[in-house]
């Protein structure tokens, strides 16, 4: 699969396509395309450099170039709230030594095969990543970031209720960023690894997925603490995953962190301190 098949069946054409650069010196960086043929000669471009791994965001962005205060010079940003539209559902399965991981690309496939099977859920495209397992499942039309979200939260209870090992720092972050197909995976510079589809996926409608997945709309994890793949749930957030804006007041007021921000009106946390931008 060419680079061009890739990022037209899963990325949304309605706003910026994006790419995220990270240097082997540990600097990274946001770039803009409005036209998909100029990312993908940026992305041809950068992957050749040696010192270079290119990432492509899943979703689209918009308002997200601003000037830097100090330089006077226009960055590119890459934040959760900026994001606008989405034209599938991934996910990244890794391949390591630890337990949450699989032993083996193989492994990792077959795991993820077997799951769609049980659930009855059409089977996705999968990219060899480099050393993990990238998986989508395009759709035919662009959604909102939101409803993106919430079915990716359920895609992950989902997948998780069939035991795939998967990352979910990423599942459902709207900043999300992923290996396109054609790049290479360079972590070992003596041995670059190409980024490569081996099982494609028709698009569809978002509604035959949200059938699939309606079951799983409120059984994402609700464990305890903090810490990364932790998720709290509360009254507030419930009604927001369900699609109802009639949160009353007095269920605002059971987050302590929300009353803070409504008694302060939007100036200080529940730990007194001043709340800059953009979180007020």
């Amino acid at each position: 699969m060419k680079t061009i098949e890739f990022l037209s069946k899963v990325l949304a054409p309605e706003d910026n396509y994006l790419l995220w650069m990270a240097r082997s010196s540990g600097a990274t960086w946001n770039e803009n395309y409005a036209d998909i043929n100029d990312c993908i000669k940026a992305i041809e471009t950068t992957d050749q450099k040696e010192d270079i791994t290119v990432y492509m965001a899943v979703g689209a962005f918009t308002d997200n170039v601003h000037e830097h205060a100090k330089t006077k010079k226009d960055y590119v940003q890459r934040r959760g709230h900026q994001a606008t539209y989405f034209k599938c559902l991934a996910a990244d399965l890794d391949v390591g030594e630890r337990e949450d991981k699989y032993d083996s690309q193989r492994e990792a496939v077959a795991s993820i095969i077997k799951a769609c099977r049980k659930l009855k859920m059409p089977q996705p495209m999968v990219v060899l990543s480099g050393n993990g397992v990238h998986v989508y499942w395009p759709f035919d039309k662009s959604i909102s970031a939101e409803n993106w979200e919430r079915m990716s939260l359920a895609l992950r209870a989902a997948l998780e209720s069939q035991g795939v090992k998967l990352d979910v720092s990423k599942i459902s972050d709207r900043t999300m960023v992923l290996r396109p197909v054609g790049s290479h995976h360079k972590k070992d510079p003596d041995n670059w690894k190409e980024v490569r589809a081996v099982n494609e996926s028709k698009p569809r409608s978002p509604i035959e997925y949200a059938k699939v997945l309606k079951e799983y709309k409120f059984a994402g994890p609700k464990r305890t603490g903090a810490g990364p793949g932790r998720r709290r749930t509360s009254t507030v957030m419930d009604a927001l995953l369900a699609g109802d804006a009639n949160v009353v007041l007095a269920d605002m007021y059971k987050c302590p962190q929300i009353a803070a921000l409504l008694d302060s009106g939007g100036a200080t946390d529940a730990a007194g301190e001043i709340v800059s931008e953009p979180l007020w």
